[in-house]
């Protein structure tokens, strides 16, 4: 297994490993327009776990002041999923970006457990802006490192 940069040409695969949690009932050709057009997918960079040279998970990690990151879109391809693919690259991504972060935080659209188990915890509730979507931090990088303000600058990626 080996972790790189997307490329252009990962784009299309990368954004249909999400298809059917985030289409919201969009048809394809229309759900790949929208992520291609994505303001927020522009402002940071895609990564890509291959296997077998094959491209089977991604995320996208966002850059913000104050050495914090944000992790988003993991996703792993439907027909590739429950291989660990989408854990080996958070882990791989975490690994890298705590060495230099001040803070690296996420929004778990799903069952926070799978976060939770990889190190992150949810941002106390007043601090919450969305019922179904759970802001969550690095815990590893320690408490004196989570601030309330840095929360309202890693909100602006969604």
């Amino acid at each position: 297994m080996r972790v790189r940069k997307a490329v252009e040409s990962d784009l299309l695969d990368i954004y249909m490993m999400g298809y059917d949690v985030w289409a919201e009932g969009a048809q394809e050709q229309d759900y790949l327009e929208q992520c291609s057009l994505s303001s927020k997918y522009k402002r940071g960079c895609w990564w890509v776990l291959e296997h077998d040279s094959e491209v089977v998970s991604s995320l996208i990690i966002y850059t913000f002041p104050d050495k914090c990151f944000g992790i988003g879109s993991l996703a792993t391809s439907l027909e590739r999923r429950k291989n660990e693919y989408a854990t080996n690259l958070l882990k791989y991504m975490v690994d890298n970006l705590k060495t230099d972060a001040n803070g690296v935080f996420l929004y778990s659209d799903l069952d926070t457990s799978f976060y939770e188990k990889h190190g992150f915890e949810e941002i106390p509730e007043e601090l919450q802006l969305y019922k179904e979507s759970r802001c969550m931090y690095l815990r590893e990088l320690g408490p004196h490192t989570f601030r309330e303000d840095i929360p309202l600058v890693i909100q602006e990626y969604f």
